[in-house]
């Protein structure tokens, strides 16, 4: 069976709940559902206490969509910014954006679209959702655009993969970002990896662990320079 196949019985009432950060990604999504037909509300998810939820109303009204803002600064606090400052103090390198999807986004998106009686909840990631054979659950496949981002989203609840909608699993960001261009929503800025650290994250850590300078020692016992905290070099570091 394939995507498409899986759909068609969900068609009936087409309404989508999508998390809509205000970049290009989510921007284009929402285009792309409102032009299949389908309802369309976007929800900004407000995720730090000086998040801006101005560049996704500039979104909402170009595509004449009312935006709902919902603060979820507390849960994300509690939920994602705790684990990664305590991943570091345990010496591991933290996935923030993977927590935040299991913890905070998609089981609040899911509420939500409860909530509305909507029948689908939908993200701007470079991922696929099919059924993988008539008798399986749905499953989240990666992308084929180029840009892959189905790690991002292997620690959320399969049971959401059954009402999710991934309408960018076989584009490129180029085409994404050259079509939302097109459509009047140019120059957004691209999402980083860790959202709610300005600046660098030694300096962001600092504010939680207190630096404790220390030396590197080679086996033989030879100091050769220092440190400024263990936590700054973690397994799992891709540098």
């Amino acid at each position: 069976m394939t995507e498409a196949d899986g759909l068609k019985s969900y068609r009936k009432t087409k309404r989508v709940v999508v998390g809509f950060s205000g970049g290009v990604d989510s921007f284009y999504t929402a285009y792309l559902l409102k032009e299949q037909g389908y309802d369309v509300v976007p929800v900004f998810l407000r995720l730090t206490f000086d998040s801006s939820a101005e560049r996704a109303k500039e979104g909402a009204r170009l595509l004449g969509l009312k935006l709902k803002v919902v603060d979820l600064a507390s849960t994300f606090y509690r939920e994602v910014i705790e684990y990664f400052v305590n991943a570091y103090r345990a010496g591991l390198t933290p996935n923030p954006c993977a927590i935040c999807n299991a913890r905070v986004k998609f089981p609040y998106l899911a509420r939500l679209r409860e909530d509305l009686k909507a029948d689908f909840i939908a993200t701007g990631h470079y991922a696929r959702v099919a059924y993988i054979s008539r008798w399986a659950k749905r499953l989240v496949l990666r992308g084929k655009g180029g840009k892959e981002q189905s790690y991002f989203l292997s620690l959320v609840n399969p049971e959401f993969f059954e009402r999710l909608l991934l309408p960018l699993g076989n584009m490129s960001k180029e085409e994404v970002r050259r079509e939302s261009r097109r459509l009047g929503f140019g120059g957004a800025k691209e999402s980083q990896d860790v959202c709610f650290v300005k600046g660098d994250v030694s300096a962001f850590l600092e504010r939680f662990i207190p630096p404790k300078r220390g030396k590197f020692v080679l086996k033989e016992g030879r100091a050769i320079g220092e440190h400024r905290g263990y936590y700054h070099f973690t397994v799992g570091q891709r540098r």
